[in-house]
């Protein structure tokens, strides 16, 4: 079976791939609800809106931690229960996240 291509040119110069580039990663941060500023695209960013930017990624991140927090308490629980043991509760912690605390601390000791 033979199977013949043929390559066209779209144009003749590279111009407007950059801007291209840039919607394309523009569309798929938006679309995976991630802010520019985390992923090192600071056009138009402040400090500031980076801030908020990480305040709101932490945020759903700890949406998701509540989420497999209760998922394991509940697998915890089954599986002890089922070995035969008696216990009161289980609680899962996640570790806090440093960069957070640290961004506390500093806006509490600014405030004073």
């Amino acid at each position: 079976m033979n199977t013949q291509l043929t390559f066209k040119e779209l144009s003749n110069s590279m111009t407007g791939l950059s801007e291209l580039s840039t919607m394309i990663d523009k569309l798929i941060i938006s679309g995976a609800k991630g802010q520019p500023s985390l992923l090192g695209r600071t056009e138009g960013s402040t400090e500031t809106w980076a801030t908020v930017s990480y305040q709101q990624f932490v945020k759903t991140l700890q949406n998701f931690q509540r989420a497999v927090r209760r998922a394991l308490e509940y697998c915890y629980r089954l599986h002890i229960s089922l070995l035969g043991y008696d216990f009161e509760d289980i609680n899962v912690i996640f570790n806090p996240l440093l960069l957070y605390i640290l961004i506390k601390k500093l806006r509490t000791l600014k405030s004073k």
